[in-house]
């Protein structure tokens, strides 16, 4: 165990900070910042613990089933609560326009001061008017930042109705390639491949984008007439205007020949 002012140090150099106020970003925000808690040996929340009823004041510690760390880390608890607090009252780590971030720079309980943070993003704490929100749909993101809100969204709905988005389900994966760009024929060479024994693990979640990404490069793509991405176009203007303006050197005989 580090001493308590180096553990302080260590975590701050290696916790993460907050850039938007979305739900999405908090949440991965609050991933990474629990990654780097137990790497250096802090209690920190799980997403999944934060809920209305409860203002995580005090840390339960004990061997009852509703205890959240063992007995003996109880005298660690404090010391624990001020290094979460230290890291989120720094500047730039909360964004100022967040509703409570007076509050969260203010307690010293640090268990405290995360709940502030996550109550105003966290699908637990939202109206349940989240259930009738429609699929993300792709429109200009990338598919990375589309697979990401995808994501989010699969984990609000598992949050309020227990439903579980399963990759490997015919049904789900269809779902996702609907709400991307050129979803037909994304979906046409999705069903050429689907049931090849040797191509399932292309549409794995950790593969999913990589395919997609696979499938708009190909050739088969554009031959079925399938537009390519802003990014892309953009790229294919950039090469053809500095093409043009590459002109063959001249022999200077006045024949105007190509040297090689």
């Amino acid at each position: 165990m580090l001493q308590p002012n180096i553990q302080e140090r260590e975590f701050g150099c290696h916790a993460p900070s907050l850039d938007s106020l979305d739900p999405t970003s908090v949440r991965l925000f609050h991933l990474d910042l629990c990654r780097v808690a137990h790497e250096y040996g802090v209690y920190l929340l799980a997403y999944e613990e934060y809920r209305p009823e409860v203002t995580f004041s005090t840390i339960e510690c004990g061997d009852t089933p509703t205890a959240r760390v063992p007995k003996f880390c109880e005298s660690k608890v404090p010391q624990w609560a001020a290094i979460v607090h230290h890291h989120l009252k720094r500047d730039k780590i909360i964004p100022s326009t967040h509703p409570q971030a007076n509050e969260i720079k203010h307690n010293p309980n640090g268990y405290e001061a995360s709940m502030l943070l996550m109550y105003p993003y966290h699908p637990q704490f939202m109206d349940n008017g989240i259930l009738i929100r429609p699929h993300p749909q792709q429109g200009r993101h990338s598919l990375e930042e589309h697979f990401r809100r995808c994501e989010f969204y699969y984990y609000e709905q598992r949050c309020y109705l227990g439903t579980d988005h399963n990759w490997q389900d015919d049904i789900h994966c269809i779902r996702f390639l609907d709400s991307c760009q050129n979803a037909d024929i994304l979906r046409t060479l999705y069903n050429q491949e689907k049931h090849v024994p040797t191509c399932q693990y292309k549409f794995k979640r950790e593969r999913i984008v990589t395919t997609l990404k696979e499938y708009i490069a190909s050739p088969a793509f554009v031959l079925m007439g399938g537009r390519p991405s802003v990014t892309s176009a953009t790229q294919g203007s950039r090469a053809t205007a500095l093409s043009a303006t590459v002109r063959p050197a001249s022999t200077g005989n006045g024949t105007g020949a190509t040297r090689y």
